[in-house]
């Protein structure tokens, strides 16, 4: 499942419900999980998605506190797994434009008009007034040896 995960992670809280794009990408997962990995219980994963999306039954504070453990530990580790099987690995080696390495980045899409940029950028403003905007990053994949021949 954490192979699966379509995104670097959930943002699943003890307390927020849970956002239709979390709950998304748990199910994907889920169903990646379940084609790549015939041979296990499909109940093993549907099990996982229902802890994940808070599904599971919890009668005391001590059971609630032991899921939202199991919930974020699951969400800290799909990030470095996402890094380590795409970014350290295909982005690394493929050098189309180095730019579309960057992380978070989709190396299929080539590009964007300037126009799109700044109304994108004054949008990001308007929702996230104290948000950090990079046009580059530390983790760019071979930014300084990026020919090849």
């Amino acid at each position: 499942m954490i192979a699966c995960f379509p995104v670097y992670r959930a943002y699943v809280t003890a307390s927020d419900p849970i956002s239709d794009h979390d709950r998304r990408y748990v199910v994907e997962a889920v169903q990646c999980a379940k084609r790549r990995a015939p041979g296990v219980t499909g109940v093993v994963f549907d099990f996982i998605q229902r802890l994940l999306l808070k599904q599971t039954p919890v009668t005391t504070p001590d059971e609630c506190e032991e899921r939202a453990g199991f919930i974020g530990k699951f969400q800290q580790i799909t990030s470095p797994v996402a890094a380590k099987g795409i970014e350290d690995t295909a982005l690394y080696m493929h050098n189309r434009l180095v730019s579309l390495n960057e992380v978070g980045s989709d190396p299929t899409r080539f590009g964007l008009e300037p126009a799109s940029v700044h109304g994108w950028m004054a949008a990001r403003r308007t929702r996230w007034r104290a948000a950090l905007s990079a046009t580059s990053t530390h983790d760019a994949k071979r930014a300084r040896t990026c020919a090849r021949g």
